[in-house]
């Protein structure tokens, strides 16, 4: 397909993060929720593929 290419993923993720409180957080992912969220991060890096 054009405009797209083959990335690996990592099958299990740990995200931390701060909710709206500012309390630090840290969730596991896996399988199709984990490549969601490398996908979702990659945009923040400017990675648009």
């Amino acid at each position: 397909m054009a405009g797209s290419r083959k990335t690996s993923r990592f099958e299990k993720i740990q995200v931390s993060y701060r909710d709206m409180n500012w309390k630090p957080q840290l969730i596991s992912l896996e399988g199709f929720a984990a490549q969601i969220c490398q996908h979702e991060l990659d945009h923040l890096e400017g990675i648009l593929i």
